[in-house]
């Protein structure tokens, strides 16, 4: 008989994106305010299309972390 397994995973994409600002500051408050990204989706802002660009890969590192058993 065929049991359920749950399993802990992350996915995690890593990147890089590019916004446009006066300052280091700045810059990071908009890529931390204003960049998102949404699995089924690529890499969303909603600064203006010339101040954001991005680099990353569509495949994801993947790590269990643990499993259950119910």
């Amino acid at each position: 008989m065929k049991k359920d397994y749950w399993f802990d995973i992350t996915y995690k994409f890593s990147g890089r994106i590019m916004v446009a600002a006066n300052s280091e500051e700045q810059a990071l408050k908009y890529a931390k305010e204003n960049c998102g990204l949404v699995l089924g989706s690529k890499p969303h802002s909603n600064l203006p299309e010339n101040e954001f660009s991005w680099q990353f890969p569509v495949h994801a590192e993947k790590v269990i972390d643990g499993i259950s058993l119910i």
